[in-house]
């Protein structure tokens, strides 16, 4: 009956041991799991920073584009206003020839 006795405790200290090991590797996938839900946030924080980056860049390159158009009709406006006025100042200077 002894025999059996320690033989239940062996086995009992054997399971509680197995149980403790199992117990510390669930601790150690919980770890693990909490880093790679934190890299996942991170990774979800780059990626919508990206994102709006991305957004951000679009809207300014329209911007630069509408600029870039505005610039280009100011420019042939102030062409023409400036052959006109060219032309118009060639007019009066050989008006105040001819009175002279």
């Amino acid at each position: 009956m002894s025999d059996l006795v320690a033989n239940l405790q062996s086995e009992n200290q054997s399971l509680q041991f197995q149980l403790g090991e199992r117990d510390v590797e669930i601790e150690r996938m919980k770890t693990t799991l909490v880093a790679l839900n934190e890299k996942l946030a991170v990774t979800n924080d780059i990626r919508l920073d990206c994102d709006e980056h991305k957004q951000y860049l679009g809207t300014s390159e329209q911007a630069r584009a509408k600029l870039q158009d505005h610039i280009m009709d100011t420019s042939e406006k102030i062409k023409v206003d400036q052959s006109v006025n060219s032309s118009q100042h060639q007019k009066l200077q050989d008006e105040i020839s001819r009175l002279n």
